[in-house]
């Protein structure tokens, strides 16, 4: 049997997404292609635009066999550590291929740069600057640049393809990495365009309020199924929507609370208190904490961690090693084939299979979080009877 992983959010799905799927099927013809999601909050360090369910369902129904969710306590943080929760969970089920996108067609350049960032001397000429002041992605960069040259690499589905390729090194693990190049324009791009837009374009015009714009950049069922969510919800999720809870954690917590929440590093916990009472909402509070070390996105992530109250204590000794279920959100018969025979996890479909099996601290740890961001993702987005329902909610199982 051959299985194909890939490491999405599909924050919304797009025909850029059904490309990736259709050519992964066209090239490697896989008996099971597997998911490892996002949920409800997802690595820009933000609320998922929709639901974790609908982005599944429509997952599903554009080829992907079974979708898991990558626990949230991985998916809300930088590209390390999200790389380094859903590459592990990948090679601990035992797929044969890690697929994923590229702005570059040839993957050598790629595997040479990911061999390259574990030596000593990238490590020493990283820290040299970091400690100059610069942001992570800038050093990193930087001293890339002295050996490479990263003008057409340091883009955004490269970065996370050189840590997949680095988490396998670093596991040791068999995964075969396959690249499929990326179609259409910028992932950055803010314009829509005829029929492969950019997922940040399609976000920010359906956010404006021009959903229809975007139709023909999205498959049909996906169009339709964000046309449900809204008419379901009233409305599309932002970080912008929790700025008074935002507000109201950090002025609770102050300066040295602050500092014990993840990614909060060093002197980024005064940036926030100083500027929270300057803000009129979550951009303005990012404009105004964002310098030449701490990027927007960074800032997101740490605002978001202190949304969910994460905390430095919780990735100490968070392993993937020590987690054994993982959640099911959509499926079709060969998904669900495929997970009948394999016992690497305990796969749940509902909270009545959870407390079915003994569970390790850490299960617990990432069960209890992920039902309470469950409850505050859906607080901005339903009036009332928003709580519990990661307890009631169940699989989209295509027929």
């Amino acid at each position: 049997m051959k299985v194909v992983g890939v490491i999405v959010e599909f924050n919304p799905f797009h025909n850029g997404h059904k490309y990736f799927i259709d050519q992964i099927k066209k090239e490697l013809n896989p008996d099971v292609v597997i998911a490892i999601m996002s949920g409800n909050f997802v690595q820009r360090g933000e609320p998922a635009l929709i639901d974790k369910w609908t982005r599944s369902k429509v997952a599903v129904k554009n080829g992907v066999n079974i979708v898991l969710e990558l626990p949230v306590l991985y998916s809300t943080q930088n590209a390390d550590v999200f790389s380094k929760g859903s590459v592990g969970i990948l090679d601990k089920i035992g797929i044969d291929y890690l697929c994923f996108g590229t702005e570059v067609e040839d993957i050598t350049i790629l595997n040479e740069i990911s061999s390259h960032v574990l030596t000593d001397d990238f490590k020493i000429r990283l820290s040299d600057y970091l400690n100059s002041g610069f942001s992570y992605p800038k050093s990193f960069n930087l001293a890339l640049g002295e050996k490479f040259n990263t003008k057409d690499i340091f883009k955004s589905n490269n970065i996370l393809a050189l840590e997949y390729l680095k988490k396998i090194k670093e596991l040791k693990s068999e995964i075969i990495p396959y690249n499929i190049k990326r179609i259409g324009p910028d992932y950055k791009s803010q314009k829509i365009a005829e029929n492969y837009s950019s997922a940040t374009a399609i976000r920010k015009s359906i956010l404006n309020g021009d959903l229809i714009k975007t139709k023909d950049s999205l498959p049909f069922n996906s169009y339709n199924e964000i046309l449900s969510f809204k008419k379901s919800y009233t409305k599309f999720n932002r970080l912008n929507l929790y700025f008074e809870i935002i507000k109201h954690s950090v002025l609770i917590k102050r300066p040295e609370i602050l500092k014990d929440i993840y990614d909060v590093s060093e002197g980024l916990h005064n940036r926030i208190y100083n500027m929270i009472d300057k803000s009129e909402d979550i951009n303005s509070l990012i404009e105004l904490i964002s310098s030449k070390r701490y990027t927007h996105a960074k800032i997101s992530r740490a605002l978001t961690n202190i949304l969910l109250n994460l905390e430095k204590k919780y990735y100490n000794n968070l392993k993937v090693s020590e987690l054994t279920y993982l959640n099911v959100l959509a499926a079709d018969d060969n998904g669900f084939n495929f997970i009948k025979n394999n016992s690497s996890f305990n796969y749940i479909t509902k909270y009545s299979d959870f407390k079915r099996f003994n569970h390790t601290i850490t299960d617990n740890l990432i069960f209890n979080k992920t039902c309470i961001s469950s409850d505050i993702y859906y607080s901005k987005i339903l009036n009332e009877n928003f709580m519990n329902l990661e307890y009631t909610k169940t699989p989209y199982i295509k027929i």
